[in-house]
């Protein structure tokens, strides 16, 4: 819920720093799911500097597709930060797990307009230049497996008007693991109902009001479920946005199937946990994202019925954003 606050300015094609959805343009028929991405599969990848990981999470696939989470951690002035998508992992050939030769030769043969594609033996990279930039992007892949190995993107703005603005990011590979792993059968009831919370800035001198979230879903259905966010703040226009869930995940629930285990999630190479920490404020299981042993992020949740009562995302030196079921 915290990206409803958070204006993310987003590289325009393809990949992005947390990729969820194809890579490349999806191909019809699309060619079968590697055997190899199943469900409970993770894989990891890092910027090389300490800056940003991330780790994907495969929840459920089907003979051509896989959908998942994806858990960006990133450093900053204020800490650590954690962002989590759901959404497409493979699909129509292609995804941030992995690539089909016969979506990287689609794209070769018959390259969108505007693009300048070019690629080798397991890599492929593209250009677009229009008058917003231009704007670079290159995979390297296994030409064997399929598996992406890397991931690269930048981004500058056009010269002349006002001030050069750039952006960039590197991925590699750090590493795959398996979690024991069944997938829920379906959505819990609460993924199908809106939800509003009030948020609440937990400072030095107090809590200070700061606005409302509101979770509307559009279409929650096998395999995804998609939400429109509205946030309301003092002061500032409302910025709505698009959020996916699936079933064991999504913007205001957790699967109460998944409070049978502790941890929820582990992700040993990048040293994150999603534990159980005994009873929250509001009667609620507390739930909270470890890095280590520094906790970075809590979910206080119903257990009954899976819905997030309560979300806390700390900041060293700032304070605290609190965001609260409103009944």
């Amino acid at each position: 819920m915290k990206n409803a606050l958070i204006i993310l300015v987003v590289l325009t094609f393809g990949l992005s720093t947390a990729q969820i959805g194809p890579l490349l343009p999806p191909i019809n028929p699309p060619p079968p799911r590697p055997e190899w991405v199943k469900p409970g599969l993770v894989v990891t990848f890092s910027d090389g500097m300490g800056q940003a990981v991330i780790a994907y999470l495969v929840t459920r696939v089907g003979p051509t597709s896989a959908y998942g989470l994806s858990f960006r951690l990133s450093q900053s002035d204020a800490g650590p930060n954690l962002d989590i998508e759901a959404g497409s992992l493979y699909e129509g050939g292609s995804g941030p797990l992995c690539l089909s030769e016969q979506a990287v030769e689609a794209m070769l043969r018959n390259p969108p307009p505007g693009l300048q594609v070019v690629g080798d033996q397991g890599a492929i990279g593209w250009v677009i230049q229009d008058a917003d930039g231009v704007s670079k992007y290159s995979v390297r892949y296994n030409p064997d497996s399929g598996q992406v190995v890397e991931m690269n993107g930048s981004y500058q703005g056009p010269g002349g008007v006002g001030a050069r603005r750039g952006a960039a990011f590197h991925l590699s590979l750090l590493g795959a693991s398996e979690l024991p792993w069944s997938p829920p059968p379906d959505f819990p009831a609460v993924a199908f109902q809106p939800a509003n919370y009030g948020i609440y800035y937990l400072l030095q001198g107090g809590a200070t009001p700061g606005g409302t979230v509101t979770v509307n879903p559009i279409n929650v259905q096998m395999p995804l479920a998609t939400y429109r966010l509205i946030s309301n703040t003092p002061g500032s226009p409302s910025m709505p946005q698009e959020k996916q869930g699936v079933p064991a995940f999504g913007p205001h629930y957790v699967h109460p199937s998944l409070l049978t285990r502790d941890p929820i999630f582990a992700f040993p190479e990048i040293g994150m946990t999603l534990s159980q920490a005994g009873q929250g404020p509001n009667g609620g299981v507390l739930l909270v994202f470890y890095v280590g042993q520094t906790p970075i992020q809590s979910l206080e949740v119903d257990p009954r019925s899976g819905v997030v009562i309560e979300e806390r995302f700390s900041y060293a030196g700032i304070g605290t954003i609190v965001y609260q079921l409103m009944r």
